[in-house]
């Protein structure tokens, strides 16, 4: 067996943000203009900081692949990243190697998988609604969970859980840094790519 480790990280997709063209509704008990003005930037804000998390208006900045000693950072056109990883991708699946990631099921998988079709290019097709039921897919925030709904654990918590350094969390932002220190981005999903293999195999001896 040998696993395939897979995360991605993901930026505002500014063209698509402008043609939603989002307005936020106006909170009703407000009346003064200047803090209806205030809330609106604030929610205006917020919709920005979360547009990452959303592949309606986000995008993948960068796909990071480990499998045994070899890792693979995918940059540049999102349509090319998709394509390389998808190819790895089936390649372990097809071999019978685990696809491992720290809430792949819930984020990086459907995220990918939705990129592609706006991007016009395959996805695999176990990469569906039922994917939860494939023992080839291995999720080391669901296996944390055991069954238990909404017991969530961020992959820095499961790291310290199973004794190592608690990782520098720049998940939120990793956007901006990636575009003034791209090497730091680099490391920081190296590092996440080795924490969640690490916790992999802490979770599976």
């Amino acid at each position: 067996m040998k696993p395939l480790i897979l995360d991605i990280e993901t930026g505002p997709d500014t063209n698509a943000i402008e043609r939603m063209a989002y307005e936020p509704e106006p909170d009703a008990r407000l009346k003064d203009p200047a803090k209806i003005q205030a809330k609106r930037e604030e929610k205006l804000l917020k919709y920005l900081n979360e547009s990452p998390l959303y592949a309606q208006r986000g995008r993948i900045l960068m796909i990071g692949i480990l499998q045994g000693a070899d890792v693979s950072i995918l940059e540049g056109p999102e349509r090319d990243m998709l394509t390389a990883a998808w190819s790895m991708v089936r390649g372990a699946h097809n071999h019978g190697n685990p696809i491992v990631g720290h809430n792949i099921l819930s984020f990086d998988l459907p995220f990918m998988a939705r990129r592609s079709m706006i991007n016009g290019i395959e996805h695999p097709g176990w990469v569906n609604c039922d994917m939860r039921r494939d023992v080839m897919i291995k999720d080391t925030m669901t296996m944390w969970q055991m069954g238990v709904p909404g017991d969530r654990i961020s992959l820095s918590d499961l790291g310290v859980a199973f004794g190592y350094p608690r990782k520098e969390d720049i998940g939120k932002h990793f956007a901006e840094t990636y575009a003034a220190e791209p090497a730091k981005a680099i490391e920081y999903l190296k590092n996440d790519l080795e924490l969640t293999r690490a916790c992999f195999e802490a979770m599976t001896i």
